[in-house]
């Protein structure tokens, strides 16, 4: 084997492997290297860019709001009992997923939580009701359920839920998601 100044690598003999030992073998190939420093530079240079398109578009309103599977792991709450809108505002997780409840507005209105996790919901408020509000709520895994009360023409929004909860929905769906 011989090296010259170009850096290439001429092979002469190949080792074998058998049984009893190696053999060796004549071989006639020459190796060119390749300047592995420009694909190097050009792959950094790729991964870069994507990485700064995808955290400019992370802070995009996308209408995803992505939970990893240690993120939802709440089981349902083992009793059924109205949740008050105004018990989501706490700093305090929740320790269960309050499925198939039903969700209670200052003003009396109230939605059915559906009976699976996840999701979330909107009405508008109902036909006996003088306001013209229209209420939205969305479940956030372990950082609990957010609900939220806007104005029909949401000039004004209400919102109950965990900080954390909150920051999640307005990074998903934008801070007017109760008016969607």
């Amino acid at each position: 084997m011989s090296v010259s100044d170009e850096c290439s690598l001429t092979v002469k003999y190949l080792a074998v492997r058998q049984p009893i030992g190696y053999r060796m073998l004549p071989v006639s190939a020459r190796l060119v290297p390749v300047n592995l420093r420009g694909f190097g530079v050009c792959g950094l240079l790729l991964a870069a860019v994507v990485s700064l398109t995808s955290c400019s578009e992370a802070d995009n309103d996308d209408g995803y709001l992505t939970l990893t599977a240690g993120e939802a792991t709440l089981s349902a709450c083992p009793t059924a009992a109205p949740v008050m809108v105004e018990a989501l505002n706490t700093k305090h997780l929740p320790t269960c997923d309050p499925i198939g409840q039903t969700l209670v507005f200052p003003d009396g209105e109230q939605i059915q939580l559906p009976e699976q996790q996840g999701g979330g919901g909107a009405s508008r408020s109902s036909s006996s009701s003088s306001s013209d509000y229209q209420y939205a709520y969305q479940s956030v895994g372990n950082w609990g359920l957010v609900a939220a009360r806007a104005k029909a023409d949401c000039s004004s929004i209400q919102e109950w839920g965990n900080t954390e909860a909150l920051r999640r929905v307005h990074d998903a769906f934008g801070s007017r998601w109760a008016c969607h």
